[in-house]
């Protein structure tokens, strides 16, 4: 595979984690006045956006496989768990903002939920259906 097609296919993964990393670098983020209301909303938007950032980094073993391996997918979960420890790291070093596991765990289940979708053949097939680079 050629660096550019590489490049191609982590590329916007790589561009996903720096938006991730931009909005967890600002001190405070909008809230909701409801305190549980405010969590769930917070929690579903992890799940969001680590189900995405597996998505994006299972494009490149799903360039060249029908669905994720075993191999893959644990690789590509543990990338979004590394990721999500880094992000939650880097939060304590931001004003305002702390580190919360329940944020790590709203990330990983994102991920994992993406990538057990992807270890199916039709889930799969449809992303390279939609994707024009797989």
């Amino acid at each position: 595979m050629s660096v550019w097609r590489r490049l191609g296919l982590l590329g916007p993964a790589l561009v996903w984690m720096v938006v991730i990393y931009v909005v967890s670098d600002q001190s405070s983020l909008p809230s909701l006045a409801v305190g549980w209301l405010d969590r769930a909303t917070k929690s579903a938007s992890h799940f969001a956006e680590y189900g995405i950032l597996a998505l994006l980094l299972a494009r490149h073993p799903l360039a060249t496989q029908p669905r994720l391996t075993v191999r893959s997918a644990s690789l590509v979960t543990a990338l979004c768990l590394l990721f999500a420890l880094s992000d939650e790291y880097h939060q304590l070093f931001v004003p305002g903002r702390v580190a919360d596991w329940a944020d790590v765990a709203a990330d990983t289940a994102g991920a994992v939920t993406m990538v057990s979708l992807l270890t199916r053949t039709g889930p799969a097939s449809l992303l390279r259906r939609l994707d024009p680079l797989l």
